[in-house]
């Protein structure tokens, strides 16, 4: 991990993509100084519409390269997006982009960590849609906000619920903001 970290601040210091968190003091240039130990910021992790499937294969939707939708369904349809995350990342942020029409229509966004062992999952980040048009929206509170690969596995789950049309409910992507 130490080594793919070191590649990864060598581009982003390359870049200029780097911030410093102060550890423990050494010696720099013969200089007794407060150490740095370089944060990368690798973030964000884009979800296209293409990265979503629905939760059955019986789902009536559609998928194309600007937003997702129910097809012919009024009612609500899952869909589901794996987040493949580098372990010991640590997410910060989740934005939804959307459409909405309505008050009656119903977009709701969550990033889900699922145990290996058994069937448990637990809600890190849910963002419900709360404007109309086409817009975006952030969670900034995430539970259990560092990636554990070893024990789980990281799914981005979308439910909409068009109102009178199915055109009322429209995703065009997410973000995951995420940090060494």
């Amino acid at each position: 991990m130490d080594d793919i970290r070191e590649n990864l601040i060598h581009n982003y210091e390359y870049i200029g993509g780097v911030t410093y968190t102060p550890t423990d003091n050494h010696d720099h240039d013969g200089v007794n100084s407060a150490a740095t130990k370089l944060t990368v910021a690798v973030s964000p992790y884009p979800l296209a519409p293409s990265d979503f499937i629905p939760l059955d294969d019986t789902q009536d939707f559609t998928i194309g390269s600007q937003y997702f939708l129910n097809r012919t369904t009024l009612t609500a349809l899952d869909y589901y997006a794996p987040v493949p995350l580098p372990n010991d990342a640590i997410v910060s942020k989740v934005t939804l982009f959307y459409y909405r029409e309505n008050a009656s229509t119903t977009i709701v966004c969550e990033l889900v960590r699922n145990t290996r062992v058994g069937a448990a999952s637990e809600v890190m980040a849910s963002i419900t849609a709360t404007l109309f048009g086409w817009e975006d929206e952030d969670d900034v509170t995430i539970n259990n906000a560092t990636i554990d690969n070893e024990s789980y596995s990281y799914t981005c789950h979308v439910s909409l619920d068009p109102d009178s049309a199915v055109v009322d409910a429209k995703v065009s992507g997410v973000l995951i903001y995420w940090a060494f």
